[in-house]
């Protein structure tokens, strides 16, 4: 073998040991636990395009769809979801630090509640349905973390958190249940099915005053539970318009809400026992609008309001038009109001 060979030959041992070397070092830094580090990291947020949530029990299950800039409940016919309910479990996710690591193995799994009837397992997928993680959520700890591992990835060891982690597993906490949001200020017109409120209007057309019975003395209380029926207007249940839970309930009452903006709403009720359901549609009151050359920019601004607000009441109808909604029953006392009820 010449000198030449030689030199090769060393270089290429050493080389090879380098190699050897730097994955070693590599792989220990890997291994290497930190107090402190995040559980779950360079996972981007954005990305996710469905969270899956899994329990024990056969009906601890939800699954959150992202469509567009909103998700939706799939366990609930996919009614929207609460965004924030689903960014806060997300984000705890995502700033998860540890505390301490465990160890590994099915064994002790068991033992500190990844398998059985504390353990949750959650899956983030992008929206190619591709899996970006999944994990596992196990017992609490006595020192009031959680413990907790990554079944997707090189590292399936067993961690506890440093502080406290909970996620739902019920599909109702994440539910949007707030239907409609207007103040009792806002309604100028009310009419039942024997009664109307309304406000007075001046000379140009603007309301005036509060509600007022027509035809009568209205109890102040019982005017402002009607007037006040549109604001953080919930339902305890949601079901499809042809669900067969409410396929045959006669919607016999009706309350036509109009607003200080045009808008309105027609709530139709239905009495089922002592639950009350209702449907909901949206109204406007303008037919044309036209604009001119000579407009002012404050009148232009006033009409584009006016295009915005109908284009709010036809993706409401859009919407809320395939759905019938179990209301509270004191919501339900307050629709059942007649015109006796209202009098002084």
């Amino acid at each position: 073998m010449t000198d030449f060979n030689k030199k090769l030959g060393a270089i290429a041992a050493v080389l090879l040991l380098l190699a050897v070397f730097t994955y070693r070092h590599d792989a220990g830094r890997a291994e290497r636990f930190e107090s402190g580090q995040k559980f779950l990291q360079n996972l981007n947020p954005d990305e996710i395009a469905k969270v899956t949530i899994k329990g024990s029990a056969e009906d601890a299950s939800v699954t959150l769809d992202r469509q567009g800039e909103e998700y939706t409940v799939a366990e609930s016919n996919g009614y929207l979801a609460r965004n924030e309910q689903v960014n806060r479990v997300v984000r705890d996710l995502l700033e998860v630090a540890l505390d301490r690591r465990m160890g590994d193995g099915d064994e002790l799994a068991l033992e500190l509640g990844l398998v059985g009837d504390e353990a949750i397992s959650v899956v983030l997928s992008n929206v190619s349905g591709e899996d970006m993680v999944s994990l596992e959520i196990g017992a609490s700890s006595d020192s009031g973390g959680r413990y907790v591992r990554r079944t997707s990835g090189e590292d399936q060891a067993i961690y506890r958190t440093e502080g406290a982690l909970s996620v739902s597993t019920d599909p109702g906490s994440f539910l949007k249940k707030e239907v409609l949001d207007h103040s009792s200020s806002e309604v100028v017109r009310l009419e039942g099915s024997d009664f109307v409120l309304a406000k007075a209007q001046d000379e140009e057309g603007s309301w005036q005053g509060a509600l007022e019975l027509e035809g009568g003395t209205a109890e102040p209380a019982e005017v402002n539970k009607l007037s006040g029926l549109l604001s953080r207007l919930s339902y305890e249940e949601v079901y499809l318009a042809n669900a067969a839970e409410v396929v045959g309930l006669r919607f016999d009452r009706t309350l036509v809400f109009e607003l200080d903006d045009r808008s309105g709403y027609e709530l139709q009720a239905a009495q089922q026992g002592d639950e009350t359901f209702i449907r909901i549609r949206g109204l406007f009151n303008v037919d044309r609008l036209e604009v001119s050359e000579d407009e002012t920019e404050e009148e232009l601004e006033q009409k584009a309001d006016v295009l915005r607000r109908s284009d709010e009441i036809a993706k409401f109808d859009q919407y809320h038009g395939s759905w019938v909604y179990q209301v509270s029953a004191a919501a339900g006392e307050t629709i059942a109001l007649s015109r006796v009820d209202l009098l002084e």
